[in-house]
């Protein structure tokens, strides 16, 4: 991402230094924490994250999405054709045997994720 223009705050609490950046391009809050040892991580808030359960009974598979971030649209596609959207909890039956790829695309308002997970449908 290309940045036009930053602000930064330090604040130093125990062993942690915190930096607080404003972007002004896409208007996104960062928080870099350092540790003691030079370790950075970068924290945005606005950030998506995929992740989801599947549970599979014989040909029907059970999702629950566990994804995190402020999630404006969710994709899952199915691996056999079929799509759908922005659901949480579903189940979906397979009507073809073998393998499929199930994969999971949320999209929030910084960035999207995709998380996939493979089922052997017998």
């Amino acid at each position: 991402m290309k940045l036009v223009k930053q602000t930064s705050a330090a604040l130093i609490l125990g062993f942690f230094a915190f930096l607080v950046s404003n972007t002004a391009q896409a208007q996104i809050k960062n928080l870099t924490v350092q540790d003691q040892s030079g370790n950075v991580a970068i924290v945005n808030p606005d950030l998506v994250t995929a992740e989801f359960l599947v549970y599979q009974q014989e040909k029907i598979v059970h999702l629950v999405d566990l994804s995190t971030g402020p999630i404006t649209k969710r994709i899952w596609d199915m691996g056999d054709g079929a799509i759908h959207y922005d659901k949480v909890f579903f189940s979906h039956s397979y009507k073809e045997l073998g393998l499929h790829k199930i994969c999971l695309t949320v999209t929030g308002p910084v960035n999207s994720d995709t998380d996939c997970h493979k089922v052997i449908v017998r």
